[in-house]
């Protein structure tokens, strides 16, 4: 068996091998498209890698957003299980993004407790854990902050101005390379990058990562207003964010607002000091 960097032509196999490592967790898994995993390939290729043994048994992803890296999806095939497949896929992820960068984490599911203790195990220490909100019934509100198309070089400057070095100038590339979505800066200090997604027959609008000024909570929902404005021009029933807890504040102002919890992940870290910025840092570490 050995172990190497995930080339574009692994994507069919990384498809099939995703069901498989899944299926005990969500029977009903659905294959991703092959254009999502070279998008997420795109992101760090020098930082994903399949273990291989005549065929491909293993995989996993990471991410690199400037000083902060975290380890994405990976799994074995069950056949391979128990063999230190899985944990020398994480190590080669991990012993890459160590040399680039300061914060190191990752996010799980809570209904996999053998991958917690797996992480805590490792090294890894839990902090608090991320949440999935959501709000519909959205209506339009004037005097928001701009909402302007922003390139992907002018996300990079105002993230690592405002985020002390992190980083998602590439992940803004990716969007518009690959079509899942568009990079905005919001007024003159906050950015985002939005996507539409169908759910069903109607769409919602997506958060893929937003930040934005932690001084006055009326800077968090006025710039929400930006976007719940954005969801209606483009005919999306709901407005869905992820964020830590760790921010609590701003996670009390969108529940007052009319957010609603829908999932939580667990959220890790065994290097570095996350959540120490001048700002709120609106994301997820899972693919």
């Amino acid at each position: 068996m050995k172990i190497r960097r995930m080339l574009a032509a692994d994507a069919k196999n990384v498809i099939g091998l995703d069901v498989l490592a899944f299926k005990t967790y969500y029977k009903n898994k659905t294959a991703r498209a092959e254009r999502e995993i070279l998008s997420c390939l795109a992101l760090n290729p020098s930082g994903c890698f399949v273990a291989e043994d005549k065929k491909i048994i293993g995989y996993v992803f990471s991410r690199r957003w400037g000083r902060l890296g975290w380890i994405g999806t990976f799994g074995v095939h069950p056949k391979h299980h128990s063999k230190g497949i899985g944990k020398a896929l994480f190590a080669k992820a991990y012993a890459k993004l160590d040399k680039e960068c300061d914060i190191i984490g990752l996010e799980t599911m809570p209904e996999a407790p053998y991958n917690i203790g797996l992480y805590l195990k490792l090294g890894f220490k839990l902090i608090p854990p991320s949440l999935i909100l959501a709000k519909s019934g959205l209506v339009p509100s004037q005097k928001t902050p701009a909402l302007t198309e922003a390139s992907p070089e002018k996300i990079s400057g105002i993230s690592r101005k405002l985020l002390r070095g992190i980083d998602y100038g590439r992940e803004a590339e990716n969007a518009l390379e690959f079509g899942w979505g568009k990079a905005f800066s919001i007024g003159k200090t906050g950015f985002c990058i939005l996507s539409v997604r169908n759910s069903g027959k109607k769409n919602f609008l997506l958060v893929n990562v937003m930040g934005l000024p932690a001084s006055r909570k009326e800077n968090v929902l006025s710039s929400l207003r930006s976007l719940e404005n954005y969801a209606l021009s483009k005919k999306a029933d709901r407005i869905v964010i992820p964020i830590n807890s760790i921010y609590q504040n701003a996670v009390k102002s969108l529940l007052t607002d009319g957010y609603k919890v829908r999932r939580c992940s667990v959220r890790m870290t065994k290097k570095g000091d996350y959540g120490n910025f001048p700002a709120i840092d609106i994301s997820r570490w899972a693919m």
